[in-house]
Parts: C-alpha cells; structure tokens; sequence
C-alpha cells in the first residue's frame, strides 16, 4: 500500500474516521486489575499509539472502557496519547467529541497497531453504507524479542481487523468483542496489502507466534519503522 509523505495536504474525508479500542473492559464478567492496566500502557504506547501518531488524515481514536477504572485509562491516556476520548463501555462519544455525520469506524486491540498509510487510504475510499472493509494479511510481533513474521487470516474468515461504515452516531462503537451482528450481510471490500500488526506477549490471551518463521532483518527493521515501533530489542 502506497504511503503518503506527512507533507502532503489532503482534502480530509466527508466522513469522520473513528479507531476505536477497548481498553480495561471486563472479560467474562472480570474486571481487570490495576497491575494489568500498567503492564498494558507500554504496549499501547510502543505500539498501538506509535503507529496512529503517522497517520496523516483527520481521526478519532475512542478508548471504551468498565466505569470502574475510568479515571485510570483517562490519566494514561494523558500520557500516551492526549486527544483521545475515553468513554464508558455502552456510551455514545458526543457529538461535539467526535463529529457527526457518516462515519468510518476501525476496530483496533490495544495491543496491535495498524498500518498509517492503510488509515490514509481508508479515508479516501468512497464507499456506501453496509460496506466492511477486511484487512486479512499482516505481521506478527513478538514483544519480548522483536522478530517478526508474516500472518494471513484463513480466507474463510474475516479478519478481526476491519472498519465498518455507518450513517449515525448511536451506532459507531458497535465493534464490539462479538462483533458478529455489526458484520451480518455487509458488502465486504478486501484490502490484500499487509495492513497490521499483532503484538505476541506473555498476556496475550487469544494470540500465540505458533512456530511462525521470522522474516529477514532488513524486512524486520522496514516494518517497524512503517508502524513507527522503536526498534529497542
């Protein structure tokens, strides 16, 4: 996927662009703890954050999150990444929060990262509503040694990295953890590039390097640097 030099101005989309991540929201009716929200902020900041910070056309990044620990994500989303908004798990962001109008939104784990440039391009696509757009390949990251390798999703599948096209506001966090129903009977656009990035680590819960062969080192600094992850191994 072609990538666009931060110097260039762009007319920005007629449609307001929302990433939206949960972060500290029950798992199976658990709340997580305080020490799970500390070892998570370095991935979201090394990773997840890195990586939006290029990202050169007009979003919002919406951080949901169990009322309980509000005031906690609110003061590290301070630290990583100021301008995004933190609202409750069912909460509807404000209009005066984030727009209004037809609207884009990207699911994104706060532990992966996807790419800039492919954020760029989503934001010109002119696309009707009851479209998904289905990123099925990228890389796999793993967080203690920094090798990188290659993932596709199975064909069969969409991807669990998507963006859904929506026409009000009450509807744009419905990316939820079964995010099934948003799915149902959308068109879906495929977009073949390498487009994110897994972050593997030792409370990853749903994702394993599964023997997966690294790639080269001069394949493994271009990407990091394309997702603007510090290469500190």
């Amino acid at each position: 996927m072609r990538r666009h030099p931060s110097s260039v101005v762009r007319r920005p989309s007629s449609r307001t662009l929302i990433v939206k991540t949960q972060v500290a929201e029950r798992w199976d009716g658990v709340l997580p703890t305080t020490e799970w929200l500390a070892g998570r902020e370095p991935l979201i900041a090394g990773v997840t954050a890195a990586a939006l910070r290029r990202v050169t056309v007009p979003f919002t990044w919406v951080w949901t999150t169990a009322p309980e620990l509000r005031e906690q994500v609110v003061a590290m989303a301070e630290r990583v990444f100021p301008a995004a908004v933190v609202v409750d798990s069912g909460e509807v962001p404000s209009a005066a929060a984030i727009g209004d109008g037809q609207y884009l939104t990207v699911r994104l784990d706060s532990d992966d990262a996807i790419l800039p440039s492919a954020i760029d391009a989503l934001a010109e696509l002119r696309l009707d509503r009851g479209w998904m757009v289905d990123w099925p390949q990228g890389w796999m990251l793993d967080w203690a040694t920094g090798r990188v390798a290659e993932r596709e999703w199975p064909w069969r599948r969409q991807s669990p990295f998507l963006a859904l096209t929506h026409e009000r506001r009450e509807t744009v966090l419905d990316l939820c953890r079964d995010h099934s129903v948003a799915r149902e009977g959308r068109m879906r656009r495929v977009v073949m590039e390498r487009s994110w990035l897994q972050t593997i680590h030792g409370g990853n819960q749903m994702n394993k390097w599964r023997g997966a062969e690294p790639v080269d080192e001069d394949t493994r600094k271009r990407v990091l640097t394309d997702y603007g992850i510090e290469d500190v191994w």
